[in-house]
């Protein structure tokens, strides 16, 4: 027995560096394999953000189109021919009043001319006469 101990303790020395490089080998893969995990734990939560925002914001373009067709239905209501009636003016402000994220209301005739514009300053709708030409913007 004694023997076979010295010889582990020759040979010893080469086999204690090798499973040392084998251990330091083996952490380095556990390691990495964690970080690779959270990695995924973390884009999986990533991802499930950036689909939370995109139905936020898929569902607020889809109020924005149904306020608009509201605020044009009502123009077509109040005397198109007139933007500036008393009727589309007090429209303007109950709408604005109502659906304070919006700070101006537009009515672009089909060149991109204005033809009527409101701005909401957080207590009064004011209706605006300096008109502009808005067919170069990219929401026309």
């Amino acid at each position: 027995m004694n023997k076979k101990a010295k010889v582990d303790r020759k040979s010893g020395g080469l086999n204690l560096f090798g499973v040392g490089i084998a251990l330091a080998i083996a952490i380095a893969c556990v390691v990495y394999v964690s970080f690779l995990n959270y990695r995924a734990q973390l884009l999986e939560r990533l991802t499930v953000a950036v689909e939370l925002r995109l139905n936020a914001v898929q569902t607020a373009l889809a109020e924005a189109e149904a306020d608009a067709q509201i605020f044009a239905r009502a123009f077509g209501e109040f005397n198109s021919d007139n933007p500036k009636s008393s009727e589309m003016q007090a429209f303007a402000e109950l709408f604005l009043a109502q659906y304070q994220h919006y700070f101006q209301a537009r009515i672009l005739d089909p060149s991109g001319q204005e033809i009527r514009t409101w701005s909401w300053d957080g207590a009064n709708v004011k209706a605006s006469d300096a008109l502009q030409n808005k067919s170069d913007r990219y929401y026309f």
